[in-house]
């Protein structure tokens, strides 16, 4: 795989103003797990560290379909050929290129963790970021709510509960929920894990056109310090940097009221 990744500020940018233009677009993100999941030897297996999934048939052809959309509005981000320095653990050399399958080949690629590396390392072009998110009403697909996701993603009026671990295995269960209410948001965002790239294609491919942002472990960020911190999925690399987190996330909630 021979693309090119934007840096993570270049990355950013194009969301930003991808979102200042108010049209519709979808950005997922792949990272290492999602990678593994495409491999033949993966079904019927469990990937991932802090949030496991049980890989089927299924979950892996949605995987590999949704990475190979082909739509200047749909941004496929990655982190396969970031050289880059950043925050998210360098995981590329766990990945066996021989064991993917067909991918399509793209000349450039976002910086699949550049909303996190932006809110860590250049928050006040984060809460421009913010800013625009808080312009529209939201769909929050998660295992949790909290006052502080309606703050910074914009009025949460649809909130999809998914399971803390494995929602994919009950998709078809909660996806329902968001076609059902869908036409009463403006945007979704996903924080569901593998699943979130499903949704995001899922919704892409049927036709429907809203902003969708598949932004993960990000939300986490914004609860690390609340009461509900144990319905986060555990990551190592947050962890090992929760004092800067939190720090984080009181400027911008402060600069924010």
């Amino acid at each position: 795989m021979n693309h090119k990744v934007l840096s993570h500020n270049d990355s950013f940018d194009i969301i930003l103003n991808k979102l200042k233009a108010g049209n519709p677009f979808a950005f997922v993100r792949f990272g290492d797990g999602d990678h593994i999941i495409m491999y033949k030897q993966s079904l019927h297996t469990v990937v991932g560290g802090g949030n496991q999934f049980f890989v089927t048939e299924q979950l892996q052809r949605e995987i590999i379909e949704c990475y190979n959309m082909q739509d200047d509005n749909f941004l496929v981000g990655t982190m396969l050929n970031d050289h880059s320095s950043y925050q998210m653990a360098a995981t590329e050399t766990k990945i066996d290129y021989a064991e993917l399958p067909k991918l399509i080949e793209r000349k450039e690629m976002i910086a699949m963790s550049c909303l996190f590396e932006t809110f860590i390392n250049n928050l006040d072009k984060f809460i421009e970021f913010v800013k625009q998110l808080r312009k529209t009403s939201t769909m929050f697909v998660c295992n949790y709510n909290h006052e502080n996701i309606s703050k910074i993603y914009g009025d949460v009026k649809c909130f999809i509960e998914v399971p803390y671990m494995d929602c994919y295995s009950s998709i078809e269960e909660w996806y329902e929920d968001i076609l059902d209410n869908i036409d009463n948001v403006d945007k979704v965002i996903l924080s569901a894990g593998f699943s979130g790239r499903v949704v995001a294609k899922r919704l892409w491919q049927s036709g429907i056109r809203k902003i969708i942002l598949d932004v993960g472990s990000l939300s986490d960020v914004f609860i690390f310090h609340t009461e509900i911190k144990n319905r986060i999925n555990s990551r190592t690399f947050m962890n090992m940097i929760e004092g800067k987190l939190n720090n984080q996330t009181r400027v911008l909630l402060n600069q924010l009221d």
